[in-house]
């Protein structure tokens, strides 16, 4: 058996329909589960695509144990297959981008773009419920006899329907408008005088 970390790298796939976004930690926020800090995200398909996708993962892993290489390698009973199941039976695909800056060794942003592929602020603060088509990288990965399987290693997202949090957007107050009042612009209420000392209290 081989004592060391090993990777095998799948072709990079498009997503060929669109998902939805749960567990949202992309960009603005760093996703520290399994002491792993990463920028992830939990993505539903409809069930065609979800069986889809699982039937390659599961070919692709079983393949890999199965290879000349991959046979030098004591496998988990139990392997990671790029899913979990929730109780209601809903599938998510968690895909995670851990890719680092070989200067500052910071995490890398994830590339966002919108429905016509041009490049977007990735800072732009997306909310569960997102639709949005992911392209990502399956990968079999083996660090131990315990710790292996397949893990989606997420290159980029085009927003579909993004839903997009505004911190400020709900808080700010919302004036009727007065006819004759003040608007953005007008100088007729300017002056030079200066204020008087009791107008501005210390």
């Amino acid at each position: 058996m081989a004592n060391e970390r090993k990777f095998w790298y799948g072709e990079v796939i498009q997503a060929e329909e669109t998902g939805e976004m749960n567990f949202n930690y992309i960009n603005t926020r760093i996703d520290t589960a399994f002491n792993s800090k990463c920028y992830a995200t939990s993505m539903k398909f409809s069930d065609g695509y979800t069986k889809t996708l699982q039937e390659n993962f599961q070919k692709f892993l079983a393949d890999t144990q199965n290879s000349e290489e991959g046979k030098q390698f004591k496998w988990s009973r139990n392997p990671s297959l790029g899913w979990s199941e929730l109780d209601d039976g809903t599938v998510l695909f968690k895909m995670k981008s851990k890719k680092r800056d070989k200067d500052t060794k910071e995490l890398l942003k994830v590339p966002l773009y919108d429905s016509q592929g041009n490049e977007l602020d990735p800072m732009i603060n997306l909310m569960t419920g997102s639709k949005v088509i992911p392209m990502f990288q399956p990968t079999v990965y083996w660090t131990s006899s315990k710790d292996n399987g397949v893990t989606l290693y997420l290159e980029g997202l085009q927003l579909i329907e993004p839903k997009i949090y505004n911190s400020g957007a709900s808080n700010k107050p919302k004036f009727k408008p007065v006819v004759g009042g003040y608007v953005a612009g007008d100088t007729k209420y300017e002056t030079a005088d200066e204020p008087d000392e009791e107008d501005c209290p210390v």
